[in-house]
């Protein structure tokens, strides 16, 4: 098997010129390799592919001083990511995306699975996303599953790495059964949180539409990213319709890291 390796999936566009800065950064403070992939419909489109992902596996080494190589596979995005990713033992996917229309093939239709059935982490990049090489505030929406707390493993990880601060915002509920669970998710972040070391502050929310806070609260942190569960619908979501797209596509271009469920909450480093 393959060590573990940054993946980014490219079509060679500017969003995924803007994923390579942002694989570059955590390839480096995780020390690892990155592999490159891009996936073609047909066999006789092979040969052209294997030569652009050469050209630009090769610059991203000579000028970055990193350990990166280019593979092709045949078949499809909503199959083969997630199948290399598994193959090669990936840490990070990294994948640019256009925007709201481009991302109009990953929400609301069959292709979503490509990131929510994915136990492999995804940090999503906009094309218009400002490259940074640091990940210096991250916002967390410290939502109501009980998943969450994988969330805060991975969102911890990645802070420790880059000496981070996390912004965690909470949502606001008149539920006293619901407003239990918050309290008791806040009480677990903070001890999880202290006993890593790790810089952070809390904010409850206004009320309205949590999505929409989240992603205004993190535009005046000045946040670098925001960790998103991908926790399936419940009666404890509180984000509102289309929380996803509100967020992965948000207007502010910031990143996104989408965190699968795990079986158990144990093991946010393996």
């Amino acid at each position: 098997m393959s060590t573990k390796v940054i993946l980014v999936p490219t079509d060679f566009s500017d969003a995924a010129n803007v994923a390579y800065s942002h694989a570059i950064s955590l390839a480096n403070i995780f020390n690892l390799p990155i592999t490159l992939l891009h996936i073609v419909k047909s066999t006789d489109q092979i040969t052209s592919a294997k030569g652009k992902i050469e050209r630009v596996s090769e610059d991203l080494k000579e000028n970055h001083n990193i350990d990166c190589k280019g593979i092709v596979r045949t078949g499809n995005i909503f199959e083969d990511i997630n199948e290399v990713a598994r193959e090669l033992e990936a840490k990070f996917i990294v994948m640019g995306i256009h925007g709201v229309k481009g991302m109009e093939k990953y929400l609301g239709t069959p292709a979503l699975k490509v990131i929510t059935s994915s136990k492999i982490p995804f940090i999503l990049v906009q094309e218009t996303t400002t490259l940074k090489n640091y990940y210096k505030n991250i916002v967390l929406p410290l939502d109501l599953t009980l998943e969450t707390k994988q969330k805060l493993g991975y969102a911890t990880e990645i802070a420790k790495k880059f000496n981070s601060t996390i912004h965690i915002i909470v949502p606001k509920t008149s539920n006293s059964d619901l407003t239990m669970q918050v309290r008791k998710n806040i009480a677990f972040a903070q001890n999880f949180l202290n006993e890593h070391n790790v810089d952070y502050q809390i904010k409850m929310s206004a009320g309205s539409s949590f999505s929409n806070e989240v992603v205004e609260f993190a535009s005046n942190a000045n946040a670098d990213l925001i960790a998103i569960m991908n926790a399936h619908e419940t009666n404890l979501n509180v984000f509102g319709s289309n929380p996803k797209q509100n967020i992965i596509t948000n207007a502010h271009s910031i990143p996104v890291l989408c965190v699968t469920p795990r079986d158990s909450a144990v093991g946010f480093w393996k």
